[in-house]
């Protein structure tokens, strides 16, 4: 059956990386629902195939948040500006109160608007807003 993300290729499974850990992390501390999930079985089990984002698709053999079984949607969002004119937005989605997806996506706020997504950066601004 094709997936439902037309970019989405599946990966050899792994943990997150530092950086993905980190915003999981923060986005589930900022949100009450979230906040004592322990998201040390999750694993990174596909990738976005784009080129211009860096959005992660999620597996968890158990349920983080059980009482949403059933459910679908966002958790929070990490929207972050770099020194160097980057906009970086940061999404985490749960499906049946499991993580599903980390969306990635990077804007290039130059007035060219063309450049390739940094691979490090110096934030400027950092908000985290729950969903």
């Amino acid at each position: 059956m094709p997936s439902p993300e037309p970019d989405r290729r599946n990966v050899t499974p792994r943990a997150l990386s530092d950086r993905e850990q980190s915003w999981v992390k923060e986005i589930l501390e900022n949100h009450p629902d979230w906040a004592d999930v322990d998201v040390s079985g999750t694993q990174v089990v596909a990738e976005c195939g784009c080129g211009k984002c860096s959005t992660v698709y999620l597996h968890s053999a158990r349920a983080h948040n059980p009482r949403l079984a059933g459910t679908k949607g966002y958790i929070g969002r990490i929207e972050i500006r770099t020194h160097d004119e980057f906009g970086i937005t940061v999404t985490l989605d749960q499906h049946d109160g499991i993580l599903s997806e980390l969306y990635v996506d990077f804007l290039d706020l130059t007035d060219a608007g063309d450049r390739d997504p940094p691979q490090t950066w110096s934030e400027e601004a950092h908000t985290v807003t729950r969903m």
